[in-house]
């Protein structure tokens, strides 16, 4: 089984990313109604923030399992050295 990393599933992550950060922003507005809520609010923060570190890594993830599906496809593919069909010039030659 691989494990490979589809766009549907990358873009599920940012979407949760993004809902994150707008929670987190609504909640700032809110303001804070005490310090222990404040403190919270900074944690939540600094997990956002590690999630959209995360979030760029698994980009770069997916980008290079795309490369090596290029290379992949390029290592199968095979010129066979002539056209497949002769064609003539607009000459007629």
């Amino acid at each position: 089984m691989t494990a490979e990393l589809t766009k549907g599933e990358t873009t599920a992550l940012w979407h949760a990313v993004e809902w994150m950060n707008k929670v987190l922003h609504e909640w700032q507005r809110g303001g804070f109604r005490d310090a222990g809520d404040k403190a919270r609010w900074e944690a939540e923060r600094l997990t956002l923030r590690e999630a959209r570190r995360a979030l760029r890594k698994v980009n770069a993830i997916r980008k290079a399992q795309s490369e090596v599906a290029k290379l992949r496809n390029f290592a199968n593919y095979r010129p066979t050295g002539k056209l497949q069909v002769q064609r003539k010039t607009a000459g007629g030659v």
